[in-house]
């Protein structure tokens, strides 16, 4: 195989970013003794070179301080892609292109027309569900954090000069053909999930030895992952002896909603270390409106957690076989099958069984060997 361009926007390794999976991409492709050159925004692996900017990864947590911090509904992003953007076609410029493959995790119109001009084949990742679907959402009345617009001019530019797109799910591939790019190539590569630490498949049963039933949520306590409709749920089931553990920001735009459901057996416990919540908790609830292909859930399911989530979510989860599928802001359906496990412990445990080893198969090194597999089969 020939050398290939690895191009992101991200911190190279680092947990919970796109850079930790291009990390995954890189070890694999050094695993199988392929050259290949990384451009990121920072490197966490030593065992990897890597060209950074010089400004690193601090303007992009300068903008993402005044977005989380002061000024919630501007977008700092069109701005970071437009250095980054800049900074790797000086690169490029400066290469001798030994390459005929680059795959990039990040919209750069500008670099990616540079290599499509010297006919080098592209693949772009697209990690999430694309801004029409958001924009469908908002028409449809659901109560989002910010107001949508259109799509931004970089994000569709990009996809038109990408040869090939690597999604994580068929609902990104549904929200693509929806935003009118139908006629792209496209390869469904889901993500993975690192194995639970100090858990077994044994320990699953052995949850159900204490005085409550856990229902836990791990993400962005807001709208798009569609907390109100969780917290409507668990508000009508009223259950004797169960607790809904919430773990994540809680975001500015949903505070004022959330206040009238504290001390109903619900704990907001902030941004924290979800491993070990998982370890307590019983069944995983995810209703959320938008994602790519949420880690949380492959992570749950490594704990043993059966999951109720959505389409959206771009899981991997079977419907009544590792958890349940529901429609998107119906807090009815939600709350039926939340007390479908309460009222029936023992599918918790076969269900928990079911999501264990169906995430087995879902590793981040077998993740990294089939994104190679299609390098292969692209050049």
């Amino acid at each position: 195989m020939n050398k290939i361009l690895l191009v992101v926007n991200s911190d190279i390794g680092r947990k919970n970013t796109i850079g930790f999976r291009f990390g995954k991409i890189a070890e694999e492709l050094k695993r199988q003794n392929i050259d290949f050159e990384i451009i990121g925004r920072a490197n966490y692996l030593p065992q990897l070179k890597v060209k950074t900017p010089f400004y690193k990864n601090y303007l992009a947590r300068f903008f993402n301080g005044l977005r989380m911090y002061f000024l919630p509904f501007l977008d700092f992003r069109p701005l970071d892609i437009w250095f980054f953007d800049k900074l790797v076609l000086r690169i490029l410029k400066k290469s001798d292109l030994a390459f005929n493959l680059a795959h990039f995790g990040e919209c750069l119109p500008k670099s990616l027309r540079y290599l499509k001009e010297r006919k080098i084949k592209i693949l772009l990742d697209i990690p999430i569900g694309h801004q029409a679907y958001a924009l469908y959402l908002q028409e449809k009345k659901f109560k989002l954090d910010n107001k949508i617009g259109k799509a931004p001019t970089y994000l569709n530019k990009s996809i038109e000069l990408a040869d090939l797109l690597i999604v994580p799910s068929e609902f990104v591939k549904q929200t693509l053909e929806m935003a009118g790019f139908g006629d792209k190539s496209m390869e469904i590569v889901p993500f993975g999930a690192e194995r639970a630490k100090d858990f077994s498949k044994k320990q699953i049963s052995v949850k159900l030895n204490r005085d409550k039933i856990k229902f836990i949520f791990a993400g962005n306590v807001n709208y798009r992952k569609g907390i109100n409709f969780l917290l409507e749920a668990w508000n009508k089931l009223n259950l004797k002896n169960a607790e809904l553990l919430l773990c994540g920001r809680v975001y500015k735009s949903i505070k004022n909603e959330i206040r009238k459901y504290k001390n109903r057996n619900v704990k907001f416990l902030g941004f924290v270390d979800v491993d070990k919540y998982f370890k307590e908790s019983h069944i995983f609830v995810f209703p959320t409106l938008l994602e790519g292909s949420a880690k949380a859930v492959y992570e749950a399911m490594s704990y043993g957690l059966p999951a109720i989530t959505t389409f959206n979510a771009g899981s991997i989860v079977e419907d009544g076989h590792s958890g349940f599928i529901t429609p998107i802001g119906d807090s009815d359906v939600l709350a039926e099958k939340m007390s479908y496990f309460y009222q029936r412990p023992e599918k918790i445990v076969e269900m928990g069984k079911n999501a264990f080893e169906k995430v087995e198969n879902y590793s981040w090194e077998k993740y990294g060997e089939k994104i190679v597999e299609i390098y292969r089969n692209s050049q």
